[in-house]
C-alpha cells in the first residue's frame, strides 16, 4: 500500500478515479483477509472450548497463543459487554463475530462512490482502531500474550482507516469537481 502511494504521490497514479478503483480494491482485499480472519478465530474459539486440548495453528508457544487469547474472559463482548449488560447478553458474543460484521459492513459500504457512505466508512475505521488500541492494550499487558491473529486484524483495521480516510477525501475532491 505505501509504495503504491509513494507512486501516486510522485505523479504516476493516473486520475482520481483511477485511485478510487486502487483504493476501494485493497480495502476489498483487506475487508476480505480480515473476514476470513475473524471467521477462522472463531473457529478456533469454539474448537478451544469444545476441546480444551485442542492445539490452533497459531499456538506456538504459551506467549504466542491465539487460542489463550481467543478463550480469555476479554474474548467475547470485548471484555465489557458482559460485566455491563450480563454474561447472558445477546451482545455478548464473540470479538470474532463483531469483527465479520465489521469487516462485511466495510466491503459493503466500500462498494459505493456515495461519499456519505465513505462517511461513514471513516468513522468506522476510527473506532475499530481505537478498539484495535484498548485490545492490543489487554493483549500485552493484560494478558501477557501475543496473538498472531489478533495482531493481523488490529493492522488490517489500522490500512482500512487509511484507504478509507484517503477514498472518503478523493471522493469529495472528485465531487466538488463536478460541481464547477
Amino acid at each position: 500500500i505505501l509504495l503504491l502511494n509513494r507512486r501516486m504521490a510522485g505523479g504516476g497514479g493516473g486520475s482520481g478515479s483511477t485511485r478510487v478503483a486502487l483504493y476501494r480494491l485493497l480495502q476489498g482485499i483487506l475487508c476480505c483477509t480480515g473476514l476470513l480472519l475473524s471467521l477462522a478465530a472463531y473457529l478456533v474459539t469454539v474448537r478451544k472450548r469444545q476441546q480444551p486440548d485442542y492445539r490452533a495453528l497459531c499456538d506456538v508457544t504459551s506467549w504466542l497463543s491465539c487460542s489463550a487469547v481467543l478463550t480469555s474472559r476479554y474474548s467475547r463482548g470485548f471484555g465489557l459487554v458482559g460485566s455491563i449488560l450480563g454474561e447472558d447478553s445477546a451482545l455478548n458474543v464473540s470479538n470474532s463475530l463483531y469483527g465479520a460484521f465489521f469487516y462485511s459492513l466495510q466491503l459493503a459500504l466500500g462498494l459505493t462512490r456515495d461519499v456519505t457512505a465513505h462517511r461513514v466508512l471513516c468513522w468506522l475505521s476510527v473506532t475499530s482502531a481505537l478498539v484495535s488500541c484498548y485490545l492490543a492494550y489487554l493483549l500485552v499487558f493484560v494478558l501477557r500474550d501475543v496473538c498472531i491473529v489478533c495482531c493481523s486484524a488490529y493492522a488490517i483495521n489500522f490500512g482500512l482507516l487509511v484507504l478509507n480516510y484517503k477514498t472518503y477525501l478523493l471522493l469529495q475532491l472528485l465531487e466538488a469537481r463536478k460541481k464547477l
